[in-house]
């Protein structure tokens, strides 16, 4: 059976997919994975997909266009027997059916009549678990993975991991499609939070200018390393997997973190952890008391309450009290 995975972003998202790859490896002639290009080094690296297909990121650009139809050719000729899309976009659909793939399986869009076979997106149920009951509309016997999967290029790591006990964070986070301001756990909290763990070695990771962007003037603790824009991808991973614990609030790295075995305190305000949390054997969530959290649903799109939301007390109400408490019985 030729198979084709197509979830295109952002981080954390295409990492709650990952374990499908080694779930129906065997069950698979060819298996390949359709994403933007900005995210493919997390299937481009994993051992059991054969090829990554890319599209730049959504823009209206000729390199966009000449990446879509370099896209429709591939899949034309490989002519896959089955489609798992796990985006309710029509505009996908549509696409995926002009590059002639077979059976799409997916979850349920506006227009139920289309010649897909879906289940109804559950708000409360773990994304993951979900992409693999549209797995069993096909395979029937996949059980639930235990967790995410990342697969280290060692060749890519040219930083050592610091001597002894060291814990990791991310401050920051985001992706093209979706702002991270109102998941974000306030900056002040966070520098709370390291001055209460003076005997704790910690490395801050994260890439991109507005994490970097968290930090300026700010004045960091000497037991307090700020790694932000020194690391790529695999090292990145390589610190997080040393780590003893990895803090941060709903963002990608958490998701890669779960995915290397390591302890997570993930702090949660718009988003339900019963929804956005990884996969994880070790995973502690705070979450907040306020009134109006959860309010993020995904159905809702850019239009849903955290979008739109101008003051994230549900964040800012999480003591750093509290995350140093959990953090210390780890």
């Amino acid at each position: 059976m030729r198979v084709l995975i197509v979830k295109l972003s952002a981080f954390g998202d295409i990492l709650s997919t990952s374990p499908i790859f080694k779930s129906i490896r065997s069950k698979s002639e060819i298996l390949d994975h359709l994403v933007i290009e900005d995210y493919k080094v997390i299937t481009e690296q994993n051992v059991n997909v054969d090829d990554t297909l890319c599209i730049k990121k959504n823009e209206v650009s000729l390199r966009f266009f000449l990446s879509l139809f370099k896209v429709f050719l591939q899949i034309r000729k490989k002519r896959y027997d089955v489609c798992f899309l796990f985006h309710r976009s029509l505009m996908l659909y549509f696409f995926l059916k002009v590059c002639g793939v077979g059976k799409m399986f997916g979850f349920t869009m506006k227009y139920k009549n289309l010649a897909i076979q879906t289940i109804n997106y559950n708000v409360d149920k773990n994304r993951t678990l979900q992409e693999y009951d549209i797995l069993n509309l096909v395979f029937k016997d996949i059980p639930y993975p235990k967790k995410l999967d990342f697969y280290i290029d060692n060749s890519k790591v040219k930083i050592n991991k610091p001597d002894g006990d060291y814990i990791t964070l991310a401050i920051g986070g985001g992706n093209i499609h979706s702002d991270i301001h109102n998941r974000a756990w306030p900056i002040e909290k966070y520098l709370n939070m390291m001055n209460s763990l003076l005997h704790k070695k910690i490395l801050i990771l994260g890439n991109g200018k507005y994490d970097q962007d968290i930090l300026h003037n700010k004045n960091l603790p000497d037991n307090v390393i700020n790694l932000i824009n020194k690391t790529n991808i695999n090292e990145t991973a390589h610190l997080i997997k040393g780590s003893s614990c990895f803090i941060s609030h709903d963002m990608g790295l958490v998701h890669l973190a779960a995915a290397l075995d390591t302890k997570i305190v993930g702090i949660y305000g718009p988003t339900d952890p019963k929804l956005a949390q990884p996969l994880s054997n070790d995973f502690t969530a705070i979450t907040s008391e306020y009134f109006c959290s959860p309010c993020y649903n995904p159905l809702d799109g850019k239009n849903g309450r955290m979008y739109l939301c101008e003051d994230n007390q549900c964040m800012k109400t999480i003591k750093s009290e509290e995350v140093v408490r959990v953090i210390n019985k780890t």
